[in-house]
Order: structure tokens, then sequence, then C-alpha cells
């Protein structure tokens, strides 16, 4: 009997142990970030989308018209961008107060939606051409930032200077005039930390600017992490802009959601827009796994970040079409059929078509996977998310587009991130 107890005593004792190693070497981590093995939890933007169903709305966030200071009439905006295979438009012209051009008249604080480009109709939009409309607007003081599904605009103080002193209050300003229910896109960053830092336009200083650990400095990653948290409502950042026209603003991004990821899991989305004011519509679209063919279906894939953008970067694609085919140049760019995600091996796989390379991204963008697959759990590189870069690429080498996944949160679950307080994760929580 002793001697049984003894076996039983030192088969725990065992167990025990080997339980002590194991677990010290699979849940470790570092100062980086999580590491191999830890009980992670994945946060999939695509976990509520069926592939076999989802309609893919094809978007455009920015662009500009006659009313502020674009070249086209708001009808002919609406039906280059319908002949180009768009499905959904955002006619988001700056606030009139930047400009001083008033051509409906000077804005007054009570008919402040004659001071955007909406409804389409008030405009002289008689054909949508099966466009569906986005109320948008863009404010253009301080950070650019666009505004949607609300009619505010800056207005004057009683002493005649601008209302807000910093974004933080223009956007407060903008939810209060709304009820809460707008919703933000920053655009191009690396135009305004150029601006912030004096016209320097130095990639090495910019880095450098946004590493900034100073709270008071504006335009750091800090400081974009800050307006983040303080504003759940601010969805995208624009990424790509007129192709490239800012080449390094997918750093910056990669850097902002390092830092916001990293301190609540608190991402934000890449979109990909033509920022356009005439003639280079069709440059970059954002496509939206929406479960229904309307706004609503728009609204809902956006906020859970449901969707990929796509750009041609700074390949002309023009060359693409033939006899002028708008919808040519579109049979180039990288296409996601599906995304499956195994949470307990931790692999998440594409499937795609109309591609070259796939790498997997994560903080200071570092390559930690190429092809279909990257595992969450067990690859050590991983700190704080993943996210997939589709590439087609031409036979002399050039990118004629890329198609980007949305990031990946990898992360230990916490009920106060962003995810479960804003987008309502708790829909679904795999279980590891």
């Amino acid at each position: 009997m002793k001697r049984k107890i003894s076996h039983i005593v030192l088969a725990v004792a065992l167990s025990l142990l080997f339980a002590f190693i194991f677990g010290a070497t699979m849940s470790g981590c570092n100062d980086d970030g999580p590491t191999m093995g830890r009980n992670l939890f994945l946060f999939n933007p695509y976990r509520n989308v069926n592939f076999d169903t989802a309609y893919r709305l094809s978007s455009d966030l920015h662009v500009h018209t006659l009313n502020s200071d674009g070249i086209l009439s708001p009808q002919e905006t609406v039906r280059r961008f319908s002949n180009a295979g768009f499905d959904f438009l955002a006619i988001a012209d700056h606030d009139y107060w930047q400009y001083g051009r008033y051509p409906y008249g000077q804005p007054h604080q009570n008919n402040r939606y004659r001071t955007i480009t909406y409804p389409w109709s008030n405009f002289g939009v008689t054909n949508n051409y099966g466009l569906t409309a986005i109320q948008a607007t863009e404010f253009s003081r301080m950070h650019h930032m666009n505004a949607f599904f609300t009619d505010y605009t800056e207005t004057l103080n009683q002493f005649g200077s601008r209302a807000a002193r910093d974004e933080f209050e223009l956007l407060a300003n903008a939810l209060v005039h709304s009820n809460g229910v707008a919703r933000f896109m920053l655009n191009h960053p690396q135009r305004h930390i150029i601006e912030a830092m004096s016209g320097s336009n130095n990639r090495e200083n910019r880095m450098a600017w946004l590493n900034s650990d100073n709270e008071n400095v504006r335009y750091t990653a800090m400081w974009y992490a800050r307006l983040l948290e303080e504003f759940d409502e601010i969805l995208s950042i624009e990424v790509y802009n007129q192709g490239m026209r800012y080449e390094d603003d997918v750093m910056h991004w990669d850097r902002i959601i390092q830092e916001s990821m990293g301190h609540n899991m608190r991402p934000v989305w890449l979109t990909a827009n033509s920022d356009c004011h005439g003639s280079h519509y069709g440059t970059a679209k954002n496509v939206m796994l929406a479960s229904t063919n309307n706004l609503q279906g728009f609204q809902s894939a956006w906020q859970q970040g449901a969707f990929f953008a796509t750009a041609f970067g700074n390949f002309d694609p023009r060359t693409l079409e033939v006899e002028g085919n708008l919808g040519d140049r579109w049979n180039y760019v990288p296409v996601i059929n599906d995304i499956q995600v195994d949470y307990r091996m931790g692999d998440i796989t594409i499937d795609t078509d109309t591609y070259t390379s796939i790498e997997w991204v994560t903080a200071d963008m570092q390559v930690v996977a190429t092809g279909n697959t990257v595992n969450f759990r067990y690859n050590t590189k991983i700190r704080y998310f993943v996210r997939a870069v589709v590439t087609n690429k031409n036979s002399a080498g050039e990118a004629i587009a890329r198609t980007y996944t949305q990031p990946f949160g990898v992360g230990i679950q916490d009920q106060n991130s962003w995810y479960f307080r804003f987008t309502g994760f708790n829909a679904y929580i795999p279980r590891l």
C-alpha cells in the first residue's frame, strides 16, 4: 500500500514538475510583446464574414468636386465612379471655411447641411448610376479628417475664430452635434507629420518624430494612440492617397497601430482612396464584405474591419485597359476569396487569386512569414498584430497592385479592449 501511494506521489510530483517546466517555456514573455505558446487570443476582424454569401462592395471614401477644390461637377463625378465599377462613394468636399468658397451662399448655423455635398440630389445629381451615397465632408483645419454620417461643419465662435482648439475638441463637437453617430477617417498622416516638423521630409526624421514619447508633441504615434483611445468612432487611417502620393504613409500607419494595439488592442483600419480632384479616379478601392447590399451592411463591415484595401500604388492602371474600359484594371488586382482561421492550432490561411507573392507583416513592418498561411500562436516574431499583403507583379518585377487585409490582433483576451467595447466582438469568442 505504501509503495502504491509513493508511486502516486512520485507521478503527481513529476506531473507538476513537467507542467511547471512546460508552462515556463510556453508562457514566457518579453518587453516586445507576446511570444510563443501563450494562451493567445486572435482578434479576427473577419470573424463574422461568410465568404460564400458576402457582398463585395467597392467604395472610395475620399472624393472632391467643384463644391470645394475638385474640377468636376457632382453629377460627372458620380458618373465616372460608376463607370469605374464602384458601388459606394463618399463625396467629401472640404468644409467651406477652409477655402472661403461658398458656391451656394455663405454657410450659416441654421443651414449647415448646405455646406456639404449631401444629399446629392441637392447638388445637381439627377442619376446616381447605381452608386450609393455616403454622407461625408472633410475637416481641413489641423489634421485633415473625413467625417461621415453627420451634417456637422466647424463654425466660428462669438469672437470670430474657430471654436475647437485642437483635434480632440473638434471631434468631440462633431459627435455632440451628430448624437454620436458620426464616424471619422484620418487622412494622409505623412503630410501632417511633415508640417509639424516645419517641412522636413526626411524619412528618418519623420520616423524619429513618430517615435517621440513627448506627450505634448502632436502627430507622434503616442498622440495618435491617445486620439484613437478617446474616440472609438475613428475607424480608419487613409494609407493610400492618389496612388502613393505620400509614399511612407503605410510605415506611419504601421507605427501608429503598433502603439495603439500594443496598448489596448485598439486597431485602426487601413483604407485606400483616390482623394480624387478630377482625373485620378479608380486608383484605389476598399472592398467591404457586407451581409447586406445597403448602407447598413457597408457601415457594419467598415466598423468591424471586415474589408480589404487595394491600391495600384505608383503603377498607372490606364495601361491595363483596352479601348478605355475602366473595368479592365480590376482584373489585375489580387482578390482574396476566403480566410480560414484554426484557432486551436493557430493557423490563419487565405485563399487568393491574381497574385505573385503573399507576405505576413507585424510591428515595425517586419515580415514574419510568406505564403498563404501564418501561425499566430507559435511564430515568435509576431508582436501585437499580423496582417497580409498580397502583391501582383508584372514580368518586369513591378508591383501592379497590392491588396491588404486588416490587422489581426494577437494578444491576451481583454474584455476592455476596443474589439469588445466597440465592435460587438462578443458575438463570437472562439475557445482555444
